[in-house]
């Protein structure tokens, strides 16, 4: 029996029995998240949440059973793949989250702008070097920075959307077949991107980056 006939459940598969295992309430949505497993990080889409699991899709999901860890801005949650279905997976939480502060990009983006005002007076008050003006992040600085990353990673995901439907269409797959899979790789580079502005400190998600490519163009010296 296939992972596709308990799509629209994060927990999986029914009970032994044939009684589907009691799940709390399910919210559907569209979300960029990223995944760390074994086989390193990757850019995902959350299809739907519940207190105590998600569907998740994209590529280089694990197979059921592995481990693995869910990040969405400054928010994270370990768990494990319960079911597997091509492109598309089950995870089971290791404990219950806040489906409202996952769902909110905003509360999230807010929480990293602050960190890093913490930062630098933190910063100042130790007596260092404050930074160059050009480059301090001002409470209103960190504000349109978090605005940014939210909107690169909005862009990441209306260019998924484009492709999935574009994919559908067998006579624009003859037609622009290279340029249809052009689409994937700028969307996880505007998922990296929205990544690295939200990140407090974001040399080790630089770092963390497996596309080489965009990795050296990132750490490039002037």
């Amino acid at each position: 029996m296939t992972g596709a006939l308990f799509a629209d459940r994060p927990y999986g598969p029914p009970a032994e029995g044939g009684d589907h295992a009691p799940r709390a309430p399910r919210t559907n949505l569209l979300l960029s998240a990223s995944i760390e497993t074994t086989a390193g990080e990757a850019p995902v889409r959350v299809r739907n949440l519940s207190e105590g699991g998600a569907m998740i899709e994209g590529a280089g999901l694990p197979a059921p059973g592995e481990r693995l860890l869910l990040r969405r801005a400054m928010l994270t949650i370990a768990g494990t793949c319960a079911w597997r279905d091509g492109n598309r997976c089950g995870v089971r939480f290791d404990r219950s989250i806040s489906v409202q502060q996952w769902a909110s990009s905003v509360r999230a983006a807010a929480s990293v702008g602050q960190q890093r005002v913490d930062a630098i007076q933190a910063t100042l008050r130790a007596g260092d070097a404050a930074p160059a003006a050009d480059r301090l992040v001002t409470p209103g600085k960190a504000v349109v920075i978090n605005n940014v990353a939210d909107e690169v990673a909005a862009a990441a995901r209306l260019i998924r959307a484009l492709s999935d439907r574009l994919a559908d269409d067998m006579a624009v797959i003859a037609a622009h077949g290279d340029a249809l899979q052009q689409l994937d790789p700028l969307a996880q580079t505007l998922d990296h991107l929205a990544r690295i502005l939200n990140a407090a400190d974001p040399a080790p998600v630089i770092e963390a980056i497996g596309m080489d490519d965009l990795r050296a163009r990132l750490t490039r010296r002037p």
